[in-house]
């Protein structure tokens, strides 16, 4: 009896009923489903991280040539504005600094000059120019506030695929010398 009492057992167990081929075909398109949609997902995550980090970037690039402005402004003792508001050139340690907007080139280039060099007629091909902004300035804008004389104002406009940045700072000079 304990024989035949295994055997039924064993026959149960031998015949558990096995997934049939719709039902094998059925999981399979809900498991492609669930990963399609978890890679559309992983995709559009990825854009737009990527499109945040263009618009870090083009912040940052102009928060880097506003510091080089204004640090190069603070410790300048006079300012002069240039090309209709589009440079403008600091005295600091003996020599004048200019910083300028090129419009073709969408560039804000700058050169420290000698004592009495000038450097208005720029050329775009100029090698001892430094690019402190690289083909993404729209608009760039320096003027001196005429009351004082001491502080400089610079606006800039940044530009590159759908991203934008705006900044506009004013800047005294802590050395400037009444009567320059």
């Amino acid at each position: 009896m304990r024989k035949e009492f295994m055997r039924k057992e064993i026959a149960k167990k031998r015949a558990r009923p096995a997934l049939t081929l719709v039902e094998m075909l059925v999981a399979m398109i809900m498991v492609t489903i669930i990963l399609s949609a978890a890679a559309v997902t992983m995709i559009y995550g990825q854009r737009s991280l990527d499109h945040e980090w263009e618009q870090v970037g083009i912040q940052r690039d102009a928060s880097y040539a506003m510091l080089v402005m204004k640090q190069a402004i603070r410790g300048a003792s006079q300012a002069q504005i240039t090309g209709n508001g589009k440079g403008f050139k600091v005295y600091k340690d003996s020599q004048w600094i200019k910083f300028k907007y090129v419009p073709g080139a969408r560039d804000i280039r700058y050169k420290v000059l000698g004592g009495s060099e000038e450097w208005e007629d720029y050329d775009d091909e100029d090698d001892e120019a430094n690019t402190l902004i690289n083909g993404i300035v729209e608009a760039a804008y320096f003027s001196i506030d005429p009351s004082t004389n001491s502080t400089v104002t610079i606006s800039l406009y940044l530009k590159k695929g759908q991203f934008e940045a705006q900044v506009s700072s004013s800047v005294t000079m802590r050395n400037f010398v009444t009567g320059s």
